[in-house]
């Protein structure tokens, strides 16, 4: 298990484009407790701000505070994929356009390879 310090870097790490700006924007957290969760001083996160991370960022509210079961929320049968419906809905809609159309790639690229080559 890990802990709170070390799942909030390893957020940053994936996302660097969010810096601890964009860690006190998801979880409405204070930029102070942000950096006391970062330094150790703050060793637990409360569910409010977990649950308000995993809406914005995707990150799995139970991994956040107790760091277990998945990193990312799960997938439902209605939606997939890693990242959340909603944070995929913000993305500027070229961007929706641009990720459809790659994901549209790969997908066929692999239903048009040889048996013997797909990935189980």
């Amino acid at each position: 298990m890990t802990t709170l310090s070390e799942r909030i870097e390893q957020i940053l790490k994936e996302r660097p484009d969010l810096g601890q700006s964009g860690i006190v924007e998801a979880s409405g957290a204070s930029k102070s407790v942000v950096n006391q969760w970062l330094d150790g001083k703050i060793k637990s996160m409360r569910l409010d701000y977990a649950l308000k991370i995993e809406q914005k960022l995707g990150y799995d509210h139970v991994w956040l505070v107790l760091g277990e079961g998945y990193e990312m929320i799960r997938r439902t049968k209605d939606w997939p994929f890693s990242v959340s419906q909603d944070l995929f809905m913000a993305l500027p809609p070229e961007e929706r356009l641009r990720v459809d159309k790659q994901l549209a790639f790969m997908v066929n690229e692999w239903h048009n390879q040889p048996k013997s080559k797909k990935a189980s």
